[in-house]
């Protein structure tokens, strides 16, 4: 339905802390190989690995959209 009336969106793994980094290169491929075969055009191209319970990812998720939406200044960093 976000394809369809094209509302930008991306893809985020979350409890990343659960999973070998082996297995999250893994699923992050093969999730990466999914969106290209559907030929997305409103997905950003970043797939996001995210842990609550060790805040990894989630710094790097924050700027992403910080960026996107105009609310990053590259001059308060």
């Amino acid at each position: 339905m976000l394809e369809e009336y094209r509302i930008p969106y991306a893809l985020v793994l979350t409890k990343i802390d659960k999973a070998a980094d082996s297995k999250r290169l893994k699923n992050v491929l093969h999730l990466k190989n999914v969106r290209d075969k559907c030929a997305s055009i409103s997905c950003f191209p970043q797939i996001f690995m995210i842990s609550s319970h060790t805040y990894e990812g989630l710094a790097c998720f924050l700027a992403y959209i910080a960026h996107i939406t105009g609310n990053l200044n590259p001059d308060e960093i």
